[in-house]
């Protein structure tokens, strides 16, 4: 028939330390409640003997009946003072209900910041999850990259010597058609260069490409 509640050990305590202060303060009110009500008895029976002793004194002293009624008010004050323990209850038990709306508060606010840190770790893990897949992504195109570079070497050397043999293929028409030999000197001493030049130009789009997939 009992429901069960989970609470932290820190929060417990706490609950049980305002509870038990409420407890102990409820205790002495109900204490100094019953001195109040024996002091009361006290004064109500001080006073009918105070009267009897009045009644006897108007008798044979009448002269000095305003000093006793004076004395009955100072003695009645004296007692009646003891009254100011209901006050201090009430100071206590307001103070006990103010832990225990500073407690609920707490607990809300310890709410909010659990919700609050369980919504930034959901949002960590997305960016955790984005960014192994960002890592995976770069590397596929690193390797994609690495592959075309490769297999782009090997086209360059093949059109290199595609070139030079086009180059020598001139140079033996050259040759048939008796070109003057410092014409074809200049073009084997430059052989290299065209070919190194035609290189760079068929390179140059492929770099541009590779930076552009870095990007």
């Amino acid at each position: 028939v009992l429901g069960l509640v989970g609470m932290k050990e820190q929060d417990y305590k706490s609950l049980v330390d305002y509870a038990t202060n409420g407890v102990v303060y409820q205790q002495k009110a109900e204490v100094l409640q019953k001195e109040l009500e024996k002091a009361k008895t006290e004064v109500q029976q001080l006073k009918s003997d105070m009267q009897t002793g009045q009644d006897k004194i108007r008798h044979y002293y009448k002269d000095v009946e305003q000093n006793l009624d004076t004395l009955a008010e100072k003695k009645a004050a004296e007692k009646v003072k003891q009254a100011e323990v209901v006050q201090k209850y009430g100071n206590l038990v307001e103070k006990y209900n103010g832990l225990v709306h500073k407690y609920n508060d707490q607990l809300q606010e310890k709410k909010q910041l659990k919700q609050e840190v369980d919504t930034l770790k959901l949002e960590n893990r997305s960016y955790q999850n984005e960014n192994r897949e960002l890592k995976s992504e770069n590397r596929q195109l690193k390797e994609k990259l690495m592959q075309i570079s490769k297999e782009f070497s090997i086209f360059k050397e093949r059109v290199g010597k595609v070139l030079h043999a086009q180059i020598d293929r001139v140079k033996t028409i050259l040759r048939i058609r008796d070109v003057a030999p410092s014409h074809i000197k200049a073009l084997d001493d430059r052989q290299d260069k065209l070919v190194q030049d035609s290189l760079q130009k068929l390179e140059k789009p492929q770099r541009e490409k590779g930076m552009e997939m870095e990007r």
